[in-house]
């Protein structure tokens, strides 16, 4: 691997980096917008893997808007959506606002004001649940 085509991605993640979203984000990034530099990526996790609420999703979010300032290719919002789609569906929201309704396939994407009028408890069942596993189970619940 050339110098300028180096990547790197350490975390504890419990199985190899190369089959991480961040590892695709920048395989996508790279693709569509040519920049090929070295990049070395450090992630700390604090949602744990497999707990529905898109650490992975968010990490591949923070990858693609981060790579996006770093190397200067100047990709709008609309611009970052569209790699962000190629990737999954949730990654799209976590490049737009902190409260948003989604549509679509993950790409239309409406920012919305962000609530403080309610609380909300978050249970980790202790087993692991992917992020579309609980909107299916969500949607089931909702007779959607």
């Amino acid at each position: 691997m050339k110098t300028e085509d180096s990547y790197r991605l350490d975390g504890d993640f419990g199985f190899p980096a190369e089959e991480n979203i961040i590892t695709r984000a920048v395989r996508v990034f790279r693709k569509n917008t040519g920049a090929h530099r070295g990049v070395r990526i450090q992630v700390k996790k604090g949602i744990p893997l497999g707990a529905g609420l898109g650490g992975g999703s968010s990490d591949a979010a923070a990858v693609l808007a981060g790579l996006n300032q770093l190397f200067e290719t100047g990709l709008d919002p609309a611009g970052l959506r569209s790699l962000a789609v190629e990737l999954g569906r949730a990654i799209p929201f976590f490049l737009t606002a902190p409260a948003a309704l989604v549509r679509g396939r993950g790409e239309i994407v409406e920012p919305l004001a962000a609530r403080s009028d309610y609380a909300l408890v978050l249970v980790y069942p202790g087993f692991p649940v992917t992020t579309g596993e609980a909107y299916q189970w969500l949607d089931a619940y909702r007779g959607s």
